[in-house]
């Protein structure tokens, strides 16, 4: 058993292949910087003022290395493509406006675990897993502007931290099957169709409990999967 350590956080990896292990540990140490670059950049795009830098959320870490870096300039491009699909479905809007304001990171942790709970993996999953992330900060931000929430940098280090470690657990053996983040950019040479005859019904659930969300949360990750990995079941609670 293998454990690498992130922002105060450990993530053992169940591996006696010391090479898959490096590659896990390269997968987590970029998909950090990705998920960092990516936030950090939407708030720039969308011109949110006051919104935290790069520096701010690195600050107290060991300084990141230009490669990793580098990985995002990468694949940035990629990326900013296939999360402009994601953000212009009318499906993931709708999941947008459901999300509620002042969420609790176990609370978003549970509605992603229940929504990608079927197994099925592909970068368009991975990507809109990013979009939801980022959302789900620009809902705290207003919160953090009306002067109702201190040290929103914290918080968001906080949850990029359990987004990367659920990303890991879930899909880091797929990514680097892959070839690493990179490959990203085969994601318009295969299928990854957005299915627009999907339906759904997305009720406002901001005064439901949490976990019903992932009904609604469902829909937009499993835009990305073929209608026959669909599934729309809900649970009392997460495990």
């Amino acid at each position: 058993m293998w454990s690498f350590t992130f922002s105060q956080t450990s993530l053992k990896v169940g591996t006696s292949d010391k090479y898959a292990v490096l590659a896990v540990g390269v997968t987590l140490q970029i998909s950090n910087v990705l998920l960092q670059s990516f936030i950090v950049e939407r708030f720039e795009s969308e011109q949110v003022t006051n919104a935290p830098s790069l520096r701010e959320l690195r600050d107290g870490e060991e300084e990141v290395d230009e490669e990793l870096d580098e990985s995002w300039r990468q694949v940035g491009g990629t990326f900013r493509q296939i999360a402009q699909s994601v953000d212009q479905s009318a499906e993931f809007q709708s999941v947008v406006a459901t999300i509620p304001k002042d969420p609790s990171i176990e609370d978003i942790m549970c509605y992603v675990r229940e929504s990608l709970s079927d197994g099925e993996i592909n970068w368009g999953r991975i990507v809109a897993l990013f979009c939801f992330a980022y959302q789900v900060c620009a809902k705290k931000f207003e919160m953090y502007m009306e002067k109702r929430f201190p040290n929103f940098p914290s918080w968001l280090t906080k949850l990029i931290t359990a987004v990367v470690k659920f990303l890991l657990y879930k899909f880091a053996d797929w990514i680097v099957n892959r070839g690493g983040w990179q490959s990203i950019q085969e994601y318009f040479g295969t299928p990854n169709t957005i299915w627009k005859d999907f339906y759904a019904s997305h009720d406002d659930l901001r005064n439901k409990p949490p976990c019903c969300y992932s009904m609604v949360c469902n829909s937009a990750f499993s835009l990305y999967v073929p209608r026959d990995f669909l599934h729309h079941e809900t649970q009392d609670k997460c495990d």
